[in-house]
């Protein structure tokens, strides 16, 4: 599956560095499209691989009633977790991704999906002129202060999934709980590293 690359410019866009899980899967799914087929069934290496593969993702979305024959934008895709169950949902899949090796290895895990397109690149940079039924963003509006300036940059992130939207198209919006139980028992923001930061409302300030 050829993937479509937004070409900006770097100086001024954040540039998201892949960690060393996502080269593995990206070697893994290079050598096998197929490799997270069954892993359901088998034991993961990882915790990070687990995050990425495990069926257990999709009961995020997959009681939602989408329309058939419905186009969705997939904001924030990461490896694909979501994207195939979107695919079988819909009848189209823009699944945007800021990452290029995870958008990689999104293509290569649903190659097998003639209705999806992987495009290379942050909303900040998308432009479409197509109007979609829905749009989701899991786990990534938080990062909406590294793409945009301003004083409200999560405002302005929305603004243009409202527009992108049809006249009664939905956003689907799923974001971690900061005052959730770990972080009240103490395990370390995921975002700043920090001991119950995000139950202090981040005094030390942060960008996601």
């Amino acid at each position: 599956m050829p993937l479509k690359q937004i070409i900006v410019d770097r100086t001024s866009s954040p540039v998201h560095a892949a960690g060393a899980a996502e080269r593995r899967l990206y070697v893994k799914f290079k050598r096998d499209p197929n490799y997270s087929a069954d892993r359901g069934k088998m034991r993961y290496t990882s915790w990070a691989e687990e995050y990425h593969l495990s069926p257990l993702r999709h009961n995020l979305l997959k009681w939602f009633p989408f329309v058939p024959g419905s186009t969705i934008l997939e904001v924030g895709a990461g490896c694909g977790a979501l994207t195939g169950l979107l695919c079988r949902k819909s009848r189209r899949v823009v699944a945007l991704e800021y990452s290029k090796q995870r958008a990689l290895i999104t293509a290569m895990r649903h190659s097998q999906n003639s209705n999806l397109e992987v495009v290379v690149g942050g909303l900040q940079n998308f432009v479409s002129d197509e109007k979609f039924d829905y749009i989701t963003v899991i786990g990534v509006l938080e990062y909406a202060g590294k793409f945009y300036g301003g004083e409200r940059p999560h405002g302005t992130f929305l603004a243009k999934l409202r527009d992108m939207l049809n006249r009664e198209g939905k956003l689907i919006l799923a974001i971690e709980n900061k005052i959730g139980l770990k972080y009240v028992c103490g395990a370390r923001e995921d975002h700043t590293g920090r001991v119950f930061d995000s139950i202090y409302d981040y005094p030390h300030g942060h960008e996601v």
